[in-house]
């Protein structure tokens, strides 16, 4: 009498199936576990800016005062992208903002800079979406490219009288500033510096001035008048099309 093969049924793989899928559901949420842990541990360990040894904490707002007078420079962007901080007091004796150190802090409303400061770096204070004014050192001497694209609040800025240059697009998309007094000393504004601000209605460039860069007030739809010098060089599409410029003999000085 032959035995017989008794084959698994259904009923008796089920529970086996099951066990594999709960073993292969909780590995998966272990490793989601640890990869969560990981992400928090990178973000939390990069949300800390540090200055000359001084560690602040950008996502939940915390002002920067009070560090040790001996820094010298704000470097390796430790404010970028903390998007809860509010205000910042930097310290006297920084001489030196470094590139895109404050860039994306959107909560941002104001900022205090010590006369010290001489230099302003590329995209600094680029998408401080609530900034709404800033005065900048007499010392710095020019204002670095991107320097406040996209600050879209921005109203008034304070451009000291040793300025001799402002950069490719330094305001670019600055569509809330209604006027810009352009000092005596700047020599060069390079395309697009003021390029999509929207609110500038008038614009008076010194006679000091010997070049505009190529589209540096280009789609500035609220731009009516333009006062230069004839002795100003203009590129392709510096100002829109409608706009009435007038240029002045240098004999002529532009009003205050």
């Amino acid at each position: 009498m032959s035995e017989q093969v008794q084959t698994p049924t259904a009923q008796t793989q089920t529970p086996s199936i099951k066990n594999k899928r709960r073993r292969i559901i909780a590995y998966l949420l272990a490793a989601l576990t640890v990869l969560a842990l990981l992400c928090a541990a990178f973000i939390f360990s990069t949300v800390y800016c540090s200055i000359d040894g001084v560690r602040y904490n950008g996502y939940f707002g915390t002002s920067v005062i009070g560090a040790r007078n001996n820094l010298k420079a704000a470097k390796i962007r430790p404010f970028s992208n903390c998007t809860a901080l509010t205000s910042i007091s930097l310290p006297s004796g920084i001489k030196n903002i470094d590139n895109k150190v404050f860039s994306g802090c959107t909560a941002l409303k104001g900022i205090t800079i010590p006369s010290s400061v001489t230099t302003i770096g590329e995209g600094a204070f680029c998408q401080c979406l609530k900034l709404t004014e800033i005065a900048i050192p007499q010392k710095v001497t020019k204002i670095e490219p991107y320097t406040f694209a996209r600050c879209k609040r921005l109203v008034s800025v304070n451009l000291p009288g040793e300025v001799n240059c402002i950069g490719d697009s330094a305001f670019y998309r600055c569509k809330a500033l209604t006027k810009i007094a352009i000092p005596a000393s700047v020599t060069v504004i390079e395309g697009g510096a003021f390029s999509h601000c929207s609110s500038l209605s008038s614009v008076t460039i010194p006679d000091g001035t010997e070049s505009i860069g190529q589209e540096a007030f280009s789609e500035c739809s609220n731009l009516k008048t333009v006062s230069l010098s004839s002795q100003t060089q203009i590129e392709e599409n510096t100002f829109p099309p409608n706009v009435k410029i007038t240029k002045r003999s240098t004999s002529q000085q532009p009003k205050p």
